[in-house]
């Protein structure tokens, strides 16, 4: 019986794929596993503060119109003075207007009063009866219902007293 022999180049072919078989079985057969990258995302939030005050309606702010009167002695005679006035409240409460004289002159008139936010007039009002300046002080109280305005009040000088009411109309 004859035998064949395998060639040194045929072995090495032999050995060759077998190696190859069996690194190729042993990927298939394990399992790879990977890791996934991992990124860190660090989101900085900011937050800005924003003031803001809501100023409510000044209830008082407006026009309105009235009656004053009152008297007073200046060098030793009495006068009984009287007229109308025309006011104004804005919205800061600040108070303006005019006073007329009850024969229908204008009075030059300087105001200086305020409302505040609870309807309390507080102020003076300066004219000028015979050229003499007088200066009065002015409380009373504004209410608003409505948007109708009422104001009465006293005022008060060295040289007497008063009083000051009217009604108008509110703008909020």
């Amino acid at each position: 019986m004859k035998r064949k022999q395998i060639g040194f180049t045929g072995f090495c072919l032999v050995i060759g794929l077998t190696t190859v078989l069996m690194i190729g079985m042993t990927a298939c057969g394990s399992k790879k596993t990977s890791t996934p990258a991992t990124t860190t995302s660090t989101q900085v939030s900011t937050t800005t503060a924003v003031n803001t005050t809501t100023k409510a309606a000044f209830p008082y702010q407006g026009t309105g119109s009235g009656n004053w009167s009152g008297q007073i002695a200046i060098n030793s005679k009495t006068y009984n003075i009287s007229g109308t006035m025309t006011v104004a409240v804005d919205a800061n409460g600040n108070f303006t207007g005019t006073l007329t004289s009850s024969n229908g002159d204008s009075v030059n008139t300087t105001i200086a009063a305020q409302v505040d936010a609870n309807g309390n007039l507080t102020g003076t009002v300066g004219f000028t009866i015979n050229s003499t300046a007088v200066t009065t002080s002015w409380q009373g109280k504004i209410t608003a219902s409505s948007h109708v305005l009422t104001m009465q009040g006293t005022w008060t000088s060295v040289y007497g007293s008063g009083i000051f009411s009217g009604t108008g109309t509110s703008t909020n």
